[in-house]
């Protein structure tokens, strides 16, 4: 034992400094001790030696002893060095965590003196499964402050703490690390007097970049091996890292000499190594073999004296301790503020490998639109995380030096926290993603194993195809609102916006994944599977796509077909309800249908007997209430269903029903009616009688509607219409059509007459003067399995002239527009008679006129009806062929038509001859009736919508051009007023500058009434004293507004646009003629005053004029476009146009007048001739109006002071 008594005299409160040097087998080890000065030291070493003993106070040797090591001070700091090349005596700043490089705070000489090395030989290992932030930092040892500057950026880490860096890239990675860590040496600072060297180097703190001095370094070297692998959907992640833990764990304990089960070698084969290390290897392991192999070599890659070793741990004493001119550290950043910016960083990275996993995910690696939101999402949060950490790195030293507040952190912070990158933001896109992800991948699996291929353009698949069925996401492609503003939140501009405009964001976030929605998605995948079964072919593919429709959200099916441009939406038929009985006879079932759905394209009626495989089936039209079940066995019980067909086939069946026949009995209707005084009266006794059907009817100014027998039963209702010129044997065909229907035998001697002809009217007039609708309801016996609906016009053409054509189309219109009126026809029935060769100018007017009427759609629903035929082809066919009129074809191209030859229908059998020609042509008759009302059931009804159209635009044309004429007219009178005005006022300038007043002459228009012609009806309006339209076909002033020219409840003809109750039918019409009259100067002046209320002269009075004038001008260009308007629409949905439209077709019937010469020629000549003004004015718009309102403006501003009327003039050719 050894006793050192310590110098005196000591003051209590000092503390002293005892450097003991101890030698034990060739190793020197130096312990420093420190101990109140009251105390005594005893050592019992194996050799001992002591240099001095001293004592110290506040860090400076005061009595010639050594000071405290600066490791063991209050003062002193430790940071771990990640791989930075730190020696004894290194200056460092704590500000930004730097070396100050080639400087240190002592010389070469006084370091080598006063450096005390001692051995440290530790080793250890550790497996850890955790690969966050925290983690990583406990694993390298980093405090806070440091981590801190890892994450700003600040510090360039090489060797093992490249760890840090090293982040997971999936969330489905398994990851394990294998840490070995061993220590060699600790090396520090004993000087005496640690400031005295440091002042003979006052370069050292000039600039202040320095805060601390390396005292002290412990050498060694770590290693970490990172092991990742992929886990597939059906692993459990924990399960597998929890093995590989135990496994490496073992490996780790026990060296490469330990064997692995066949079980662990599988388990760790699969995961690949990454290897961070402090030490020089050739080859970096990949595999687990080789890292255990370089594991097992770790010890004898530092060398026999540890000569590879690196610093691990420095200890930095702050330099204002020594030397007082140096920099000191100000402050440290709180803790809160370094974990908080960790756990950004952390959710930022935790983004990025979620969008790593979504891109993996089929979905996003089959829609490019997916990939591309997500590859936006992952780089934008990569782009923010590098601004945020430049923005901390730039704050962070200048906080640190006192320079700023650390409130400018918090407000980073807080900033991020208001951006649309803070977590609950991200997280919630994230999450959207992946429920999406999830969903459109599940749909994909079933699609791929009923090889279904992704394909971005269906529409290019056209060019080998007919058809291509595409399964659609139709929301994967909808515009994301939240990743524009990320987006603009990393613009520079975004600088300048308010937080406002950024927070709430992730409210904006699009969620379309619902449970309604995937129940949706589930049902269309249902449905395209059963349509892939029954409809793929060699002309059909089905595949999947995405195409943004914000109409359907989740998904549906398009077709595309190579005729059309546009892809249809693939919507199924609904289950029909179930058909219900309404009528059974002997050989038929009647049931009660409701075809109400739009997405059902066809529908059928499937019946069979009970024992019966096989089903048949009866078409259902859209909007038939009631469907007929013919040629059935009477006494009979069949099943009956519904089916609905959609697109491509696609069939949905309804329930059966069961419905039963009756048994079988015989009745003649016809001798029924006859014999029944409420259906029918008798009208000519005789060998054969004829009988009148009583009808009920309801009429309207417009047209009539009559009814024959109350409905029995709720049969299917055919509608036909029936044109054609006046002669062309109408009323006797639809006369035979009502004895077939009746079941009238040839041999009966009685015949019906529905039409009862007029015979005080000539053949050149028309026996028909209104639109009527025969309502033939079906009875019990009828020759046809439906209700009949025949509407008789009356005929074109006739003596009266054009005038009474074009009542005649006004008729049709009223009637097609009427609320009662028809909503479907089923047939256009045009009547011609067979020996027409050739069509005249007139005859073709005729058949152009009809046709005009409709629209295009019904072109295959008009069907040729020929009269007085006999066997031979009807020469008109081939007429019909050059006129080239639009009607149904029959598959080989000719004409559809029917043969009539009614010569035969009031013929009794009795009086017939003895060549029965009578017979033969009524059973020809028949013969050709049944063959149409056969044809007739089998032909689809068509909307009127298009022709309704059509005959409202006409109307329009009509009333808008002499709505035009009425205002060129009137602008012209315009015109010769300021010009005579105009002459007048140059003429006495003289007078006009002495105040004198003078007389002059001008053409005034003055309104007087003009008669009606008898039984025509006007619309007048008594406010604005203009006849608005003549003739109109509403004499009721109570429905004027339905007028023609009535639109939204207001006139749009008379110049105040007047209400329509202010317009009524009188024995009159207004009409403008010209007078000559005396006027004076100072009279004209006075009303131009007193109108607009300031002072007038010449000057002004004639820029009132032509403002006037400027107005009427501009009615005329405003109706002109509407009048283009009405022809361009006209071209695009009537089937003919108008032939009463083209001045030379006008001017050819004009010259067939003169040629033919029929009674009343002269007449039709007179409304020819008006009628040509009308289509030369029409022509003119057509072809060379007036230009656009735009490009008009544009010209009027070019041309400020251009002649107000000479072009306007000038183009109507009225100058």
């Amino acid at each position: 034992m050894c006793t050192f008594p310590f110098p005196s005299p000591l003051h209590p409160s000092q503390s002293f400094f005892l450097y003991v040097g101890v030698s034990c087998g060739g190793n020197k080890l130096l312990w420093n001790l420190s101990e109140p000065a009251s105390s005594l030291l005893t050592l019992v070493p194996v050799t001992v030696w002591s240099k001095f003993v001293g004592c110290c106070s506040q860090g400076l040797c005061t009595m010639g002893g050594q000071p405290s090591t600066f490791t063991e001070s209050q003062h002193t700091t430790e940071v771990a060095a990640l791989g930075r090349p730190f020696q004894l005596g290194m200056l460092y700043d704590c500000r930004n965590d730097s070396l100050i490089p080639g400087v240190t705070l002592w010389d070469n000489k006084q370091l080598q003196r006063n450096t005390s090395v001692e051995p440290r030989v530790t080793t250890e290992f550790k497996v850890t499964t955790s690969d966050s932030i925290e983690e990583k930092a406990n694993a390298l040892k980093v405090s806070g402050s440091l981590k801190l500057s890892m994450l700003a950026g600040l510090v360039d880490v090489s060797g093992s703490a490249k760890y840090f860096e090293d982040t997971k890239k999936s969330c489905r990675q398994s990851r394990v690390t294998l840490q070995y860590h061993r220590t060699t040496k600790y090396e520090h600072l004993t000087m005496g007097r640690p400031g005295r060297g440091a002042k003979s180097r006052p370069n050292v703190f000039g600039d202040n970049a320095a805060t601390h001095v390396v005292t002290a370094v412990l050498y060694g070297a770590d290693a970490y091996f990172v092991f990742d692998r992929e886990v597939s959907p059906e692993e459990d992640q924990l399960e597998v890292e929890r093995n590989a833990e135990l496994i490496f764990n073992k490996q780790a304990e026990g060296g490469a000499a330990l064997e692995m089960s066949d079980d662990e070698k599988k388990a760790v084969e699969q995961f690949r190594c990454t290897f961070h290390g402090d030490f020089r290897l050739t080859t970096n392991p990949t595999s687990f073999d080789e890292a255990v192999r370089v594991y097992s070599d770790l010890p004898k890659l530092l060398g026999e004296d540890a000569e590879h070793a690196v610093p691990l741990r420095v200890w930095l004493y702050p330099i204002d301790k020594l030397i007082s001119q140096a920099a000191g550290v100000q402050r440290e950043i709180s803790n809160n503020i370094v974990t908080y910016s960790s756990e950004i960083i952390e959710n930022l990275l935790m983004t990025e490998m979620k969008c790593n996993d979504l891109l993996k995910e089929a979905a996003a690696r089959t829609f490019p639109k997916l990939e591309q939101k997500i590859e936006v999402l992952k780089k934008n949060c990569h782009q923010y995380k590098i601004e945020l950490m430049q923005k901390l790195g730039r704050i962070i030293p200048s906080v640190r030096r006192g320079a700023e507040e650390e409130d400018a952190l918090a407000q980073i912070l807080k900033m991020h926290e208001k951006s649309p990158f803070n977590s609950k933001a991200l997280s919630r896109w994230i999450q959207n993603k992946e429920r999406e992800s999830e969903a459109v991948k599940s749909i994909l699996v079933e699609l791929q194993e009923m090889g279904v291929e992704a394909v971005g353009n269906p529409g290019s698949l056209l060019f080998n195809l007919d058809t291509v069925v595409c399964f659609t996401f139709t929301s994967i492609d909808q515009p994301d609102v939240f990743l524009s503003k990320l987006s603009r939140y990393l613009t520079p501009s975004a600088l300048e916006e308010t937080s406002e405009e950024f927070s709430n964001v992730e409210d904006e976030i699009a969620e379309w994944i619902t449970d309604d929605v995937m129940h949706e998605m589930r049902k269309e995948l249902n449905i395209f599977t059963d349509l892939k079964k029954h409809s793929e072919g060699r002309s059909t593919k089905f595949i999947v796509s995405s195409k943004q429709d914000e109409s359907q959200s989740g998904s549906c099916i398009f077709v595309y077909q190579k005729e059309s441009n546009v892809a249809a939406r693939f919507v199924p038929p609904v289950k029909l309800k179930t058909p219900s009985s309404v009528r059974a006879s002997e050989d038929s079932l009647s049931v009660k249908t409701d075809t109400s759905c739009m997405t059902t394209e066809d529908c059928r009626v499937e019946y069979r007997m009970e024992e019966m495989m096989e089903w048949s089936s009866v078409p259902v039209r859209k909007g038939q209430p009631v469907v007929t079940l013919p040629n059935l066995k009477p006494n009979t019980e069949y099943e009956i269903r519904i089916l609905a067909v959609g697109m491509l086939g696609y069939t949905v069946e309804g329930e059966i029903v069961k419905m039963k026949t009756l048994e079988k009995s015989n009745q003649h209707i016809a001798k029924s009616v006859k014999g029944d005084p409420q259906k029918a009266t008798l009208l000519q006794q005789g060998r054969l009688s004829i009988y009148s059907l009583n009808l009920k009817t309801e009429g309207s100014q417009v047209f009539f509607k009559k009814d024959f027998c109350k409905p029995t039963s709720h049969k299917e209702n055919k509608t036909i219409m029936l044109l054609g010129a006046t002669g062309s044997g109408k009323t006797t065909l639809i006369n035979g059509m009502v004895n077939y229907m009746l079941g009238v035998q040839w041999n009966d001697d009685f015949r019906f007459k529905l039409i009862n002809e007029v015979t005080s009217k000539t053949q050149a007039e028309s026996q028909t003067s209104e639109v009527t609708a025969y309502q033939l309801h079906h009875q019990e016996g009828f020759q046809v399995p439906y209700s009949v609906t025949i509407i008789d016009t009356p005929g074109f053409g006739d003596t009266r002239g054009i005038r009474k054509d074009r009542e005649i189309i006004e008729k049709i219109r009223e009637f097609f527009s009427n609320p009662n009126g028809l909503l479907t026809i089923d047939a256009v029935c045009f009547v011609v008679q067979s020996a027409l060769a050739r069509l005249t100018q007139t005859q073709k007017y005729v058949f152009d006129s009809i046709l005009s009427i409709f629209g295009k759609d019904i072109a295959n629903n008009i069907i040729v009806m020929i009269t007085f035929a006999d066997g031979q082809a009807p020469p008109v066919l081939e007429a019909l062929k050059t006129a080239d009129i639009p009607c149904a074809k029959t598959q080989d191209g000719s004409i559809q038509h029917f043969k009539f030859n009614n010569s035969a229908l009031f013929v009794s059998s009795e009086a017939s001859d003895d060549f029965n020609f009578d017979r033969m042509f009524w059973k020809m008759g028949n013969a050709s009736m049944k063959t149409f009302f056969d044809h007739l059931n089998k032909m689809e009804s068509k909307s009127l919508q298009l022709t309704n159209e059509v005959l409202k635009e006409r109307k329009i044309l009509e009333i808008t051009i002499c709505s035009m004429q009425k205002l060129i007219n009137t602008g012209l009178l315009k015109l010769h007023e300021i010009k005579a005005t105009s002459i007048a006022l140059q003429q006495h300038k003289c007078l006009m500058e002495a105040n004198k007043d003078f007389e002059y002459e001008v053409d005034e228009p003055r309104t007087k009434k003009i008669d009606n012609e008898p039984e025509t009806y006007v619309t007048n309006c008594l406010k604005c004293n203009f006849t608005c339209h003549y003739p109109c076909l509403i004499s009721n002033d109570a429905d004027k507004e339905d007028c023609a020219v009535m639109e939204n409840g207001s006139c749009t003809i008379c110049p105040g646009k007047c209400n329509w109750d202010l317009h009524h039918n009188v024995p009159y019409r207004f009409e403008v003629e010209i007078v000559k009259k005396k006027d004076t100067y100072h009279d004209l002046k006075k009303r131009y005053e007193a109108a607009l209320g300031k002072k007038m002269n010449a000057e002004k009075i004639m820029q009132q004029l032509g403002r006037e004038y400027k107005e009427v001008q501009e009615n005329v260009f405003i109706t002109s476009d509407k009048v283009n308007s009405c022809l361009n629409r006209l071209q695009a949905i009537a089937l003919r146009p108008d032939p009463l439209s083209t001045p030379e077709y006008i001017e050819m019937l004009i010259e067939s007048e003169k040629q033919e010469c029929k009674p009343g020629y002269q007449a039709r000549i007179a409304e020819l001739r008006e009628v040509k003004k009308h289509a030369e004015l029409v022509q003119r718009m057509a072809t060379g109006g007036p230009p656009d309102t735009k490009k008009r403006k544009v010209e009027q501003a070019q041309q400020k002071k251009c002649g107000l009327f000479s072009d306007m003039s000038k183009w109507f050719g009225l100058k």
